[in-house]
């Protein structure tokens, strides 16, 4: 995996997810080896950053342009979560989506900093989405889940 990387939740006054990915196209290529062609607008075959066969030298890359291939994230931990139990602590679990593809990690009781070093694998391009996104939640035995950011 890259490096890590800390990301604030949105809509709350606290709470941060670390994260790491990696992603390897259908030959086995790491992003670093296929980014800097993509940004110059090539092909993702050419990873010497060539032009494209259209010329252009862009760094918005046609949806076309994009690399297939997987991408690994690693959800590994929380921290500063927002108590959202009246009695005791959160019991947070995040979800991970990318296109139409869906996963979730285990759910850690009791705590405002999770541990969940949950590695989830998608399968890139997925339609036209180009972003990951990353939801926590408080599970509830009793009621209706809460998401611990907006």
């Amino acid at each position: 995996m890259v490096q890590r990387k800390w990301f604030p939740l949105a809509g709350v006054p606290s709470g941060k997810v670390l994260l790491s990915a990696e992603f390897l196209d259908q030959l086995g290529r790491k992003a670093s080896d296929i980014l800097p062609g993509l940004l110059k607008g090539g092909d993702p075959n050419n990873p010497g950053g060539r032009k494209s066969s259209t010329g252009s030298t862009k760094g918005d890359m046609p949806m076309s342009n994009l690399p297939s291939g997987k991408a690994k994230l690693n959800v590994i931990k929380a921290k500063d979560l927002i108590k959202a139990d009246i009695v005791g602590k959160s019991d947070p679990y995040a979800v991970l989506i990318y296109g139409k593809q869906l996963q979730k990690t285990k759910t850690i009781r009791n705590t405002l900093e999770p541990q969940w070093n949950h590695e989830a694998e998608f399968d890139v391009p997925d339609g036209t989405s180009r972003n990951f996104y990353i939801e926590v939640f408080d599970s509830d035995k009793i009621g209706k889940t809460h998401p611990l950011e907006n």
